[in-house]
């Protein structure tokens, strides 16, 4: 059931990719937003940024969650190493940020009785190609960024009696703080800059799923009393099919070379969450190719291969182990 009150809400890392285009998304519905984030790829809130109460700030440090927490409703929690390469650069820090840092706050909610929304990812399931994934099929994450995130949701699950934890598909689509490194969006890109896609085996399944479709679905879930784990994994595609759909849309040519780089291949189902939360997969990839041509015409975008765009590449550009370094300089020595 959805209610219709205002909060004010925390966002977590509400300056990354998803985050950033939530905000926009809370405010129009009149919550107030605080966020924190460290604020280390930058920040493109633009106009929406005047809105906002931003923190910066780092998730691993106690005192700024406790500070953060202080007089909110509820805490949207999206801050973490993303992204099974980015995550694999340093991986005490991967697991100190995705693991430990839930766990205070998820300690942090269960005390001040705050609804807690946190994503997650449908990688905890593994490599399942014959199969249909649901919410209860079985685990078997690969990866150390899928374990870590999979780490997060037991520690809420222990700790918190009011929370959603979602497990998405791979995003794509437009963002303020805009993403290459995502298989569909990287496509895109190079269909537009490039004018040819280059695939790497093509057979895997993956289901994919644009990040307006999904911060409407955590909006929604804000106001509700509903708790629990639920899919958002939008439309299932072979990774060479979606390839062709933006063939057709931008008439690039599309190589398929043999060797996966990415063992991942499933599809899943996300049909609990549109029967609970009117979860809806509205923003499809051809509606992600007009947005994207409309920001490279703009030039809002005008190289998708700038390390910004790339969450691995722009870790590496402070130097893996140069990363708490520069969160110690700009914010503060972190009591961890």
């Amino acid at each position: 059931m959805e209610c219709e009150s205002k909060m004010k809400v925390l966002i977590t890392g509400g300056l990354g990719y998803l985050g950033s285009v939530m905000i926009g998304k809370l405010l129009d519905k009149g919550h107030k937003v605080r966020v924190l984030d460290s604020s280390i790829y930058g920040n493109f809130l633009g106009l929406a940024g005047k809105q906002v109460e931003l923190v910066e700030g780092d998730i691993r440090d106690r005192r700024q969650l406790l500070n953060a927490t202080s007089d909110v409703d509820a805490i949207i929690h999206l801050a973490g190493i993303i992204g099974d390469a980015a995550a694999n650069l340093d991986k005490e820090l991967t697991i100190r940020a995705n693991c430990l840092a839930t766990k205070r706050l998820a300690e942090l909610c269960s005390r001040k009785g705050l609804r807690f929304l946190f994503s997650s990812t449908c990688s905890v399931y593994g490599a399942r190609p014959n199969e249909v994934i649901r919410e209860n099929s079985q685990i078997a994450p690969l990866s150390l960024y899928a374990m870590s995130k999979l780490i997060a949701e037991e520690s809420i699950m222990k700790r918190c009696d009011n929370y959603v934890i979602f497990r998405l598909g791979t995003l794509f689509g437009l963002s303020p703080r805009m993403r290459f490194d995502l298989v569909i969006n990287k496509f895109i890109a190079q269909a537009i800059q490039d004018a040819k896609i280059t695939v790497y085996g093509g057979l895997q399944r993956r289901p994919f799923v644009h990040v307006q479709d999904v911060s409407d679905t955590f909006v929604k879930a804000l106001t509700s009393d509903v708790k629990g784990t639920y899919i958002l994994g939008g439309t299932n595609y072979r990774i060479q099919e979606a390839a062709e759909v933006i063939k057709q849309q931008t008439g690039c040519n599309v190589t398929v070379l043999n060797g996966m780089k990415d063992p991942r291949d499933y599809a899943v189902d996300s049909s609990l969450a549109e029967k609970v939360f009117g979860f809806k997969d509205i923003k499809r990839v051809e509606y992600a190719v007009d947005e994207t041509k409309d920001a490279y015409a703009r030039k809002v975008i005008r190289d998708y291969r700038e390390s910004i765009f790339n969450n691995e590449e722009w870790l590496k550009s402070y130097g893996v182990k140069s990363v708490d370094h520069w969160l110690d300089r700009k914010i503060g020595k972190c009591t961890c």
